[in-house]
């Protein structure tokens, strides 16, 4: 199902759980996801998040979902920090481990979150987020033809054909124009998903950051806040947006997010 659909279901069962009992953790930290990951409504997700900590402080999963939605918003200290706290309650739980690693390279301690990703993968590469994450981080290096590998990996893993496809352009551009190449083909794809209201103008003005065309990608992220694309309040954790945090007009952009 769309993303749409998905979150308005998570949305009403949430709200429906907490009518019947209002003291029910996991229905506060659905509601706290939907509020933060769909709405971009950081007051709400954050107090939501609180009170499903405060009923369930030791809940390994409020924890985690916490921290990845204090490093969407910026707060990357307190991010690891509660990232860390989960990793103790639940240190074989994969997915927490992979976010951690992503937490590190995202907030600047790049060496500390590739390797730990790169390990993950060797250790089980039936483990699709590792992969996925492996690929942001190469293609913010510039690592192009690791980027392809591992993108491809998650999107097969992920049963995504259409990511499938779109890769496999991008690689065939990749081979014959190089990372510029590539990067307009990954760009062009998702302004055609975007057009088909499946993409996300964010998604578009991170591959115009990285080809460094910043007319480009402050001309998508207009058309995000014009849109209200449910990614943009997620801005501040993306890493492949780093070269322009002190740009005057991204600033501004940033500053008005909730």
């Amino acid at each position: 199902m769309s993303d749409e659909v998905a979150y308005s279901h998570a949305e009403r069962a949430a709200r429906t759980a907490l009518a019947l009992d209002p003291k029910l953790a996991d229905a506060w930290l659905d509601q706290a996801f939907v509020a933060w990951w769909w709405h971009g409504d950081a007051a709400a997700a954050f107090k939501d998040f609180d009170t499903a900590l405060q009923l369930d402080p030791r809940s390994a999963k409020a924890l985690h979902w916490y921290a990845t939605a204090l490093y969407a918003h910026g707060d990357y200290q307190k991010a690891l920090t509660t990232i860390g706290r989960a990793r103790e309650l639940d240190p074989n739980n994969r997915a927490i481990v992979a976010d951690e690693a992503w937490l590190h390279f995202g907030s600047g301690e790049r060496t500390t979150g590739l390797t730990a990703l790169e390990r993950l993968v060797q250790v089980d590469r039936s483990f699709e987020s590792p992969h996925f994450y492996l690929a942001h981080a190469y293609l913010v290096m510039g690592r192009d033809a690791d980027f392809l590998r591992e993108a491809r990996i998650a999107a097969e893993l992920r049963e995504q054909a259409e990511a499938i496809d779109v890769l496999r352009l991008a690689e065939q551009r990749f081979l014959a124009g190089g990372r510029q190449g590539m990067l307009e083909q990954l760009a062009t794809s998702e302004a055609e998903s975007y057009a088909r209201g499946t993409g996300s103008a964010v998604v578009v003005a991170e591959y115009r950051a990285l080809a460094n065309d910043r007319d480009g990608m402050l001309k998508w992220l207009t058309t995000a806040e014009n849109t209200h694309d449910h990614n943009l309040p997620t801005l501040r954790g993306y890493p492949e947006f780093a070269a322009y945090r002190s740009d005057p007009e991204f600033v501004k952009i940033v500053q008005r997010l909730p």
